[in-house]
C-alpha cells in the first residue's frame, strides 16, 4: 500500500542531491541545513548565508532551478500520501518494522501507545497506526543534510509532540522552558528569546518534511522555533485532520518560511489555540510562500 509513496520519497531524494550539486564552495549542503534559516533566526554562532558573496546568493535564489524541482517532487509525496486507503491500518495491533537507508531509518509502529525519545536517529519515512504517543524527538525534519526527506504519518489518537526541555535562569513566565541551546541574555535590541536549532514538527531545512496527523484526537504540539509548518529552502508541512488541538512556539513557526513553502493546514470543525511570538501562523520572509488556514472550528491565534 505504501509503495507509491516510498517511490514518491525517493525522488525527493534525488531532487534534493540535484539541489546539493549547485551547492558552492563557499558553504555546504550541512552548512545551509542548520544555518539557511539565521536571516530571521539569531543563532548562539550568529552564522547566516552571505548576500554579499555570488555562490550564497545564487544558491539562495535557486538560479539553476534545481529548489523548483524540490517543490514538485514534495507535491507528489503530499499526493502520494493523499492517495492510500490509511483507514484499512488505522489501529492495527502487532506490526514493527525498522529499516535502515542513508538518507534515513523508516519505520512502522502499531496502534499501542508509544514513547519517541530524542535517540539522533534520522527519520525518513515514520508510520505510527494509532494510539496515545508521547514525541521529545525532532520528527517530520530534516536533522541532517543527508535525511533530505522526513515524512511522520500518524492514524489516530491523542498525541503529545513536544522536546526534551533544560530550564535556564533567563526562562521566565510566559515563556516555553529552554532546551539544550539555552536562551539569549537579553541586550538592548532582543530579550531572552530562544536559541533553539532542533526544528521539529513539518520543519523543511533545506529539504522535505512533512507531518501528516490524521483522526480527529486532540493533538497538543511544542517546539520553541522553526516548527509546526516551517522551512527555510525546502518545503515544510504540518496536517492535522480534525479534534481541538494546541499548538505553542516561540517564532518562525506555525506556518512561516523563508526562500522556500510553509503550510499548516488544520481540519475539522475543532476548537484549536495556537500562540507563538513572532514570524509565525502564516508569516512569509524573501521568497518565502506560506498557508496557514484552518476548518470551520472557534480558533483563536495569539501572535
Amino acid at each position: 500500500a505504501i509503495t507509491p509513496l516510498l517511490r514518491a520519497i525517493s525522488l525527493g531524494i534525488a531532487a534534493k542531491q540535484s539541489m546539493d550539486n549547485g551547492v558552492g564552495a563557499h558553504h555546504d549542503s550541512e552548512w545551509w541545513r542548520k544555518h539557511g534559516g539565521n536571516l530571521i533566526m539569531i543563532s548562539a554562532s550568529n552564522e547566516r548565508p552571505d548576500l554579499t558573496n555570488e555562490e550564497d546568493r545564487a544558491y539562495i535564489l535557486d538560479e539553476g532551478g534545481a529548489r523548483k524541482k524540490l517543490y514538485i517532487a514534495a507535491a507528489n509525496i503530499a499526493g502520494a500520501v493523499e492517495s492510500i486507503n490509511w483507514q484499512q491500518f488505522a489501529n492495527l495491533m502487532g506490526p514493527q518494522f525498522d529499516l535502515y537507508t542513508e538518507a534515513g531509518w523508516i519505520q512502522i509502529r502499531d496502534g499501542a501507545n508509544h514513547e519517541y525519545l530524542d535517540d539522533g536517529k534520522d527519520i525518513l519515512l515514520r508510520l505510527d497506526l494509532g494510539g496515545n504517543d508521547t514525541h521529545a524527538d525532532p520528527v517530520a525534519s530534516n536533522t541532517s543534510f543527508k535525511n533530505a526527506v522526513s515524512i511522520d504519518i500518524d492514524l489516530s489518537g491523542k498525541d503529545i509532540r513536544t522536546y526534551e526541555s533544560a530550564k535556564t535562569s533567563y526562562d521566565k513566565d510566559g515563556l516555553l522552558p529552554a532546551d539544550k541551546y539555552g536562551r539569549f541574555p537579553g541586550d538592548g535590541k532582543y530579550g531572552n528569546i530562544s536559541l533553539s536549532h532542533d526544528c521539529r514538527q513539518g520543519a523543511g531545512l533545506n529539504g522535505i518534511a512533512m507531518l501528516f496527523d490524521f483522526g480527529a484526537g486532540n493533538d497538543h504540539y511544542q517546539s520553541l522555533r522553526c516548527s509546526q509548518g516551517y522551512t527555510h529552502g525546502g518545503v515544510g508541512v504540518l496536517f492535522d485532520e480534525g479534534g481541538n488541538n494546541t499548538f505553542l512556539s516561540e517564532a518562525t513557526s506555525q506556518g512561516s518560511s523563508q526562500f522556500g513553502i510553509a503550510l499548516r493546514l488544520i481540519q475539522g470543525e475543532g476548537e484549536n489555540f495556537s500562540a507563538s511570538f513572532s514570524y509565525s501562523q502564516g508569516a512569509s520572509f524573501a521568497r518565502g510562500a506560506t498557508i496557514d488556514i484552518s476548518g470551520f472550528g472557534n480558533d483563536t491565534n495569539i501572535c
